[in-house]
């Protein structure tokens, strides 16, 4: 079984180590989206830290038949990242 497929069926049982797995081999990508989007320390890191909640809680949205699962959470990272700057901005107004 493929290594990817094995993860996702692991976070799909919630289970805590695919989790860290996750963490371990995406955060520093994942970060680096969400800094380029945020251009700030604190924030990217919040929205990195929510990025992986909503990895967590909805992984079984997640259809390998669409996207890889990294191109899945890049698009949540950054889509998060978006809705941060525009939080951001409508409080500017």
């Amino acid at each position: 079984m493929d290594k990817q497929i094995k993860l996702v069926n692991q976070l799909k049982q919630k289970d805590p180590k695919a989790l860290s797995v996750l963490y371990q081999n995406y955060s520093g990508s994942l970060y680096g989206i969400v800094f380029r989007i945020l251009k700030n320390q604190q924030a990217s890191e919040e929205i990195l830290q929510q990025t992986f909640l909503k990895i967590w809680n909805n992984i079984d949205q997640f259809d390998e038949s669409r996207s890889s699962l990294f191109t899945w959470m890049r698009t949540i990272a950054k889509n998060t990242s978006i809705d941060k700057l525009r939080l951001k901005s409508f409080q500017r107004h």
